[in-house]
């Protein structure tokens, strides 16, 4: 359990190194002055859309924001609760797998952080769902992570493909 934490934690570091790589050019925005930037999406609408789109079998219930800090156990990759600037969880309310997750983090660091930890998360429910729902494998085999700048989004949909047409499409979901 503890190798897996700390094995999310590495990958989630290596992403955060290999952003920090790509930047730097001379085109690349000003970073600001160690203030939180502006969310750039708006997980209610994200999340609103992925509930919409068909993706899920039954009707997802909302988590509030300091439960889904303890559920992906974001504490133990060394995320302050502060970290989450915004957010919307949705979890299944029978005994499926499925959830919707978007997350807005302080910066890109953690966003990648919190990308790790939830990975982490749906390899704990596969090694859960194997012997006591096996036909839930399945759905997080599926599961959609993205990050989109300071934000991380988490799906474990019933159908996979009506949750890409929301995530494949992050950008027009931006917070205004």
């Amino acid at each position: 359990m503890k190798l897996r934490k700390l094995f999310a934690l590495a990958c989630g570091a290596a992403m955060a190194l290999t952003l920090a790589a790509c930047g730097g050019g001379e085109d690349a925005p000003a970073m600001g002055t160690g203030e939180a930037q502006v969310p750039d999406l708006d997980p209610a609408a994200v999340t609103q859309a992925l509930l919409d789109s068909g993706a899920f079998s039954e009707t997802l219930e909302t988590l509030e924001l300091d439960t889904a800090y303890q559920l992906y156990a974001l504490e133990g990759y060394g995320v302050a609760r502060e970290d989450i600037l915004d957010g919307s969880v949705y979890l299944s309310a029978g005994a499926t797998a499925e959830e919707a997750s978007v997350l807005v983090l302080k910066d890109a660091d953690t966003a990648a952080t919190v990308l790790g930890a939830l990975q982490a998360h749906v390899d704990l429910q596969k090694e859960s769902y194997e012997s006591y729902l096996p036909a839930e494998i399945p759905k997080l085999d599926n599961a959609r992570l993205a990050t989109h700048g300071n934000s991380v989004v988490l799906v474990v949909p019933a159908d996979s493909d009506a949750a890409d047409t929301v995530v494949d499409k992050l950008s027009d979901y931006e917070a205004q």
